[in-house]
């Protein structure tokens, strides 16, 4: 049996960035207005850079990052991300058992694209392979 494990640090923050390309360089909080009463899910490494962190409540988030944009988890529509990538996990030819180039360079750039559109570049997005 083959087992995978990918990695894609910021996965929330990295879907919303491919959404909306504006928010790319911003700070970014994931988990609703800053009046609700919730929880951080996720942040970008500019939002963390001024303290915040996953859990901290969004009202503590705001006082934190003041020009930070905070964004509903949007939980269906990671959950199909997530499968798009799980998908091409499956799919994906092995290293050694003729992998295509295309898959060892969208691992190289830490890319990944489905037949709908490519999610952004993610810093250490690392795919590992294993045989059992």
């Amino acid at each position: 049996m083959d087992v995978a494990c990918l990695i894609v640090p910021n996965f929330l923050v990295a879907l919303a960035r491919r959404e909306h390309p504006e928010l790319a360089k911003r700070p970014v909080v994931v988990g609703g207005a800053p009046e609700e009463h919730a929880a951080v899910t996720a942040c970008s490494p500019e939002a963390a850079a001024a303290g915040v962190t996953v859990g901290t409540t969004l009202r503590r988030a705001l006082a934190l990052c003041s020009d930070a944009v905070f964004l509903p988890l949007q939980e269906g529509f990671a959950r199909a991300e997530a499968q798009v990538l799980a998908e091409l996990v499956r799919t994906a030819d092995r290293p050694g058992a003729r992998a295509s180039p295309a898959w060892r360079a969208s691992v190289t750039r830490s890319t990944w694209s489905s037949s709908r559109r490519a999610l952004p570049r993610a810093p250490a997005c690392r795919c590992t392979w294993a045989q059992q």
